[in-house]
């Protein structure tokens, strides 16, 4: 980690480094707590060294991201809202790139926000009821975003289609062997191919609107208020790309009626509640 210490310098941030610590439970980006002391005053931010194995397009990532928070940025304050605790806040570096290349690896700073906590499993019913109004909220703060803008991050990631013709593949070829096993649940799967193209088919004629879909609605990806409990904000924009509000409401159903962490190893534990 103290390869990393001088990285913050790239970036506008000012005043004195205390300390940089991992932070967060998150799987995909190196996270780290930088805490910085300026004039006598702590100030805490989110520095991130991004996946360049799952994102190839840094560029185009942080295009997305940088798009998507200036534009809930600006719609937060119209509604008399605090930007710094209701959206991600991006720190710009002092060149004026929304993120900075050694010559090896991608980083970018976010502020932190504070007195806040993401929660890795569904606790209770108002945790879940926090989620949907939090990503409702960040649907409705990018309502007037034209989400064509977007870049395609990871190219098919919900097209159903798509999806529903790499599972025929699949089956077909039965590479483990395990086919007479589950001949049951395949053959529901294909009693249900009407659905695959539905929504798809709906976002091209139109008839369902393109929109800013954050692509990955799970709770830890909501910043909980300490003290009220009250969602406060979105975070993790690494799959925000163009698509359906369908397809955020249905992930967020598939994490939030599983009681269990999505790593859960004991199977016996993983259900539908």
């Amino acid at each position: 980690m103290n390869e990393y210490q001088d990285i913050y310098k790239q970036f506008l941030i000012d005043g004195e480094f205390v300390s940089l610590d991992h932070y967060g439970e998150g799987h995909i980006n190196n996270t780290f707590k930088l805490s910085m002391k300026n004039n006598g005053k702590s100030e805490n931010y989110i520095l991130q060294k991004i996946n360049k194995r799952l994102f190839s397009n840094i560029e185009a990532l942080m295009r997305n991201i940088e798009l998507v928070t200036e534009f809930c940025r600006k719609s937060v304050i119209e509604r008399g809202g605090d930007p710094m605790r209701e959206c991600l806040s991006l720190i710009k570096t002092r060149d004026g790139k929304n993120y900075y290349f050694d010559g090896t690896d991608y980083f970018r700073v976010y502020v932190f926000i504070e007195n806040a906590t993401s929660h890795q499993i569904v606790r209770n019913p108002q945790d879940f009821y926090q989620s949907a109004v939090a990503f409702g909220n960040f649907a409705k703060l990018l309502a007037d975003f034209d989400a064509s803008q977007l870049y395609e991050i990871l190219p098919d990631f919900h097209n159903t289609k798509v999806r529903y013709a790499n599972f025929l593949k699949a089956v077909e070829k039965d590479a483990y062997g395990r086919k007479q096993e589950v001949l049951k649940e395949i053959e529901w799967v294909n009693s249900q191919k009407h659905l695959c193209s539905m929504i798809v088919d709906k976002i091209q004629s139109g008839e369902i609107p393109l929109r800013v879909t954050h692509n990955d609605t799970k709770l830890n990806n909501v910043m909980i208020d300490d003290e009220t409990g009250k969602a406060l904000a979105v975070i993790d924009l690494d799959t925000v790309m163009p698509g359906s509000l369908c397809y955020d409401f249905g992930d967020s159903i598939r994490f939030g009626c599983n009681p269990s962490t999505e790593d859960e190893p004991d199977l016996s534990k993983v259900n539908f509640q």
